[in-house]
């Protein structure tokens, strides 16, 4: 919850809970709850698009945590795989930051700021690159 951003949009922002009131095991039913609810939520937005003659490409930012911890949090990694499983193409800027870039847990704060966990001018290059090769691997389908 800390890190996964689309999932605490969606609990705090939207169904307006408060996680002061919940136990570790209820926080994680509806950490999960919200996960299933994105990918439903995504799927739709596929189907729209697809309705429209638009191609859909769901993209993951990974946040600093995920970088350091060299993974997704355990919400963010079943929707890229429920959507993977449906098969969408996810752009996956994780991967992009550990095998191209080469952004890890050793200089992860290089590329994120400490203070807000946003990228650094030179995370966001690299983001962008990772975007670039995503929509290029795609536009070769």
């Amino acid at each position: 919850f800390k890190y996964s951003h689309l999932v605490r949009f969606y609990y705090i922002g939207l169904k307006e809970y408060s996680w002061l009131y919940l136990s570790p095991d209820e926080q994680e039913a509806k950490r999960m709850a919200a996960a299933e609810a994105i990918v439903e939520e995504l799927l739709a937005l596929d189907n729209y698009c697809k309705d429209n003659g638009i191609d859909f490409i769901p993209l993951v930012h990974p946040t600093v945590g995920e970088v350091l911890n060299s993974g997704y949090e355990k919400e963010t990694k079943y929707i890229v795989e429920q959507l993977n499983d449906y098969g969408l193409h996810v752009c996956d800027i994780l991967s992009h930051f550990n095998d191209k870039a080469g952004i890890d847990a050793n200089n992860a704060q290089e590329y994120y700021w400490e203070v807000d966990g946003h990228n650094t001018p030179t995370g966001y290059a690299h983001f962008t690159n990772g975007v670039y090769d995503c929509l290029l691997e795609k536009l070769g389908e």
